[in-house]
């Protein structure tokens, strides 16, 4: 763990943690703990924790000994949002019932309920002021689930994510324990036993408060329905501080408008030199009768593949009949070389007569 790069957590939202296991030869699993940097729109990996088990035991000495060591090397502790009312506002993980409960461990040793008003005592129901679950490990098992239980009570089974009350909740999980399929009665029981679970995968039961949820997603780049924080900073001083401290300058070249100019003027161009091509192809092949299809200009703009051109040297009757196909406005894609006769196209000179 660099001391820079760990320093980055004390700006940050959201933390993300996941085991790695094919990273590292032998019993040996990567533990890595990213975030994401909403300033530099940059995702950045700041320590890695290296185990051989994945028990509650190992996860109740990872967490505080990854807050600690960042406490240690930057002299400054880790804050969370529900807990110290400002700092991290969410912790993602994949899904490991043994690391979420030793997470809940460490959060209410952190807890101060004369600071934070929380005085819950359980691991396990603290963690929805914080948790999130990654939907993309939740999609995989839901995907395995698919391979034995059929797509119309497996589409009530993914909708559970947008369950948007308590009496919902209860619904599904009574419909899940009734299911004429083990593996469905399975997971609910699995979950049943971990009620941080479906408040950590739908904001709806989550106690996140609603703003941190939106936040990173919509509201951020909309600029509405902001909180009374945010619509104060966003118009003034809090973006300008973070441009200059960032040294990001914006390139006067790279405006919307100026893209969309260049934009057409290259769509105008390309046109003119088609049109230019085919004019000049006319001029110098005015056989039409020789040039079957070159005779008429808009035919060789319009067409995706030019008509063959039947090229014969007078002096020799070796070079003869020499087809080649071009794209319209396009020039070969084959090495040239500059002899007689030649044909001007498009403002070069181009030999279709091999040496």
């Amino acid at each position: 763990m660099l001391p820079y790069l760990a320093n980055l957590i004390h700006r940050v939202k959201v933390s993300l943690h996941d085991n790695t296991y094919a990273r590292i030869h032998g019993p040996w699993k990567e533990w890595e703990v990213v975030i994401w940097d909403d300033r530099l729109n940059f995702r950045c990996s700041i320590g890695r924790i290296y185990s051989q088990h994945e028990t509650f035991e190992v996860f109740k000495k990872m967490w505080p000994g990854l807050f600690e060591t960042i406490a240690r090397i930057t002299d400054a502790e880790v804050k969370f949002k529900f807990i110290d009312g400002e700092g991290l506002t969410a912790i993602l993980v994949d899904g490991s019932k043994p690391q979420a409960n030793a997470l809940g461990e460490y959060l209410v040793s952190r807890n101060g309920p004369h600071l934070s008003e929380i005085h819950e005592k359980n691991p396990k129901l603290i963690l929805p002021n914080c948790l999130r679950t990654c939907v993309t490990h939740v999609n995989r098992k839901f995907t395995k689930m698919a391979l034995v239980v059929p797509d119309e009570p497996m589409s009530r089974i993914r909708r559970c994510l947008f369950i948007k009350t308590q009496r919902e909740l209860d619904d599904f999980i009574q419909w899940c324990k009734d299911s004429e399929y083990k593996v469905v009665r399975d997971w609910i029981a699995d979950k049943e036993s971990i009620p941080w679970f479906f408040p950590s995968i739908n904001e709806f039961l989550s106690k996140i408060p609603e703003e941190d949820c939106a936040h990173p997603y919509t509201n951020q780049h909309t600029g509405t329905n902001l909180s009374l924080l945010e619509a104060i900073d966003r118009p003034l001083s809090v973006p300008q501080l973070e441009t200059i401290e960032d040294c990001l300058q914006q390139s006067a070249a790279t405006t919307k408008e100026l893209r969309e100019q260049r934009k057409a003027l290259k769509l105008a161009s390309g046109v003119k030199k088609t049109k230019r091509t085919g004019e000049k192809a006319r001029e110098i092949l005015p056989n039409a009768d020789e040039f079957a299809g070159l005779s008429d200009a808009e035919n060789i703009q319009s067409s995706p593949v030019r008509p063959a051109l039947h090229l014969c040297d007078d002096t020799t009757q070796v070079r003869a009949n020499l087809e080649v196909e071009l794209e319209a406005g396009l020039e070969p894609l084959f090495p040239i070389r500059y002899s007689t006769p030649y044909l001007e196209l498009g403002g070069d000179l181009l030999d279709y007569i091999p040496t």
